[in-house]
């Protein structure tokens, strides 16, 4: 969790950035049951491991993944 989140803050939504593989049915799938989470380490090991495993699972090399949250602002 980077300085500029709040401790409180609530996964709304997943974005991928750079998936050429999957389309967002697959990843919608993989990462739904982060949503409505408290962002902290533990969710964004799970969001990093489900994401993993489906390229792992479909025979791709394991490829790197970085989890973060971006800050929604408001006016």
């Amino acid at each position: 969790m980077s300085a500029e989140t709040r401790a409180d803050t609530t996964v709304g939504a997943v974005v991928f950035e750079g998936v050429t593989v999957f389309g967002p049915d697959r990843l919608g799938a993989v990462s739904r049951s982060s949503v409505g989470r408290t962002w902290n380490a533990e969710t964004r090991a799970l969001v990093t491991e489900q994401t993993r495993s489906l390229y792992l699972e479909n025979g791709f090399l394991e490829p790197g993944v970085s989890a973060s949250a971006i800050p929604i602002f408001r006016a």
